[in-house]
């Protein structure tokens, strides 16, 4: 309600009052009459002024349904951006421990919906315009476009990146609406799909309080009644990946689909569908990563490359996720790489943090073994490298 609209119901409101005030005197004097008649004129000014202001419907009204047999229709006649995989007009998420290869899945999807190529069998029935966000950095995301460019032989003018952190719960998202609206109008095109990639980099507050997430998801909900886009939110997975995405379980519950990305070995990752509110769940899918060369060389004259998702239907190279220790080292180094912005880490460093999260000292003999196991098997299957001043890298991006 606009403060001129509030003024123009105070008025008609003080309009009435007088009026019927007046109207109920008895043997009213003349005076009194003209005032009646004055009252009147001011009551019918009032119904008018307000008259002149458009009907406002309730945000909450077009939710309201009274023939179920047209919300079945309705519901018959889902949308679909990837078919039976993303809804059209929805929010998700797709988590994972750290190196499973969720971004290049979230790309993989972007690339598909935004080149109109169905999605490893799946049809893209509306195709477009895609914005993804970035938060973690964009250097990467460019690769990762450029080398799906070069694989499909297709090009993904209509893939935007936004290089830099949006906080969503925030004002910021009200400045994410408006970039939307400019790059419809620049392509002419609505934007299908939105990922936000990471979650982390894009939040406010504690990720596990049910305020802060219902929060975030809230703001989702408002950029997506806006813009029309679906939401996808790159996600990690707690310290026990079995239990689900990182943080409050207020994040689960909103989702309309859920996927779940783990890695099997190195250049595998596996998607499964934890929660799909509009259809069946799919099957596991499983790919493998091909490198791919990007066609330019660094300052040092390397070859860029970058990975470009592909089915797998072999296991003959597949191992089990990466659980307990492995899975807490991995994402120790993974951490301290993306505060670092290095593309290496000082094993002495890792060592101490991996002591720290198991709240023991580098004497405890249990520890000690867990670390030297942890960190040979990581190295054996290609998952680390480490060089000779102790420096952990590894060997592909992740």
């Amino acid at each position: 309600m606009t403060p001129e609209f509030s003024a123009a119901k105070a008025e008609q409101a003080d309009a009435i009052l007088e009026f019927n005030r007046l109207a109920g005197i008895e043997n009213a004097t003349l005076e009194e009459m003209d005032q009646l008649a004055s009252a009147i004129v001011r009551m019918g000014n009032a119904n008018a002024a307000v008259e002149e202001f458009p009907k406002t419907q309730s945000p909450m009204r077009k939710r309201v349904a009274y023939d179920s047999d047209a919300a079945i229709q309705m519901i018959a006649q889902q949308r679909w951006l990837i078919d039976q995989i993303i809804p059209v007009d929805a929010f998700g998420v797709i988590y994972g421990p750290s190196g499973a290869y969720k971004s290049f899945c979230a790309m993989d999807m972007s690339a598909c919906i935004a080149s109109s190529m169905n999605w490893h069998g799946n049809d893209v029935d509306e195709p477009g315009h895609v914005l993804y966000i970035g938060a973690e950095g964009a250097s990467g995301l460019h690769l990762r476009k450029k080398a799906w460019e070069i694989r499909h032989q297709r090009p993904l003018a209509n893939l935007a990146i936004l290089g830099m952190a949006v906080t969503i719960n925030s004002e910021d998202h009200e400045s994410l609406i408006g970039l939307c609206e400019e790059l419809v109008e620049e392509l002419d095109q609505p934007i299908r799909l939105i990922v936000v990639d990471t979650l982390a980099r894009s939040f406010k507050g504690e990720e596990n309080s049910a305020t802060d997430m219902g929060d975030f998801v809230k703001a989702c909900d408002h950029i997506r009644e806006i813009t029309g886009a679906t939401i996808l939110v790159v996600h990690h997975s707690g310290k026990d990946a079995e239990k689900g995405a990182r943080g409050s379980s207020a994040l689960r519950a909103a989702c309309d689909f859920e996927f779940k990305v783990t890695s099997h070995g190195k250049k595998m990752t596996k998607i499964s569908c934890m929660k799909a509110k509009d259809s069946d769940p799919f099957d596991d899918i499983s790919f493998k990563l091909n490198v791919v060369e990007i066609g330019v060389n660094d300052r040092k004259g390397k070859a860029l490359t970058s990975l470009v998702l592909s089915a797998s239907t072999s296991g003959d190279d597949m191992r089990p996720d990466l659980t307990g220790h492995k899975q807490t080292i991995n994402s120790l180094v993974a951490s301290e790489m993306a505060r670092t912005g290095e593309d290496w880490v000082f094993k002495t460093m890792v060592q101490d943090a991996f002591f720290a999260v198991l709240g023991v000292d580098k004497k405890h003999g249990a520890t000690k073994t867990a670390w030297s196991r942890g960190m040979s098997d990581l190295l054996a299957d290609g998952w680390l490298e480490i060089d000779a001043n102790g420096r952990i890298t590894r060997p592909n991006p992740y």
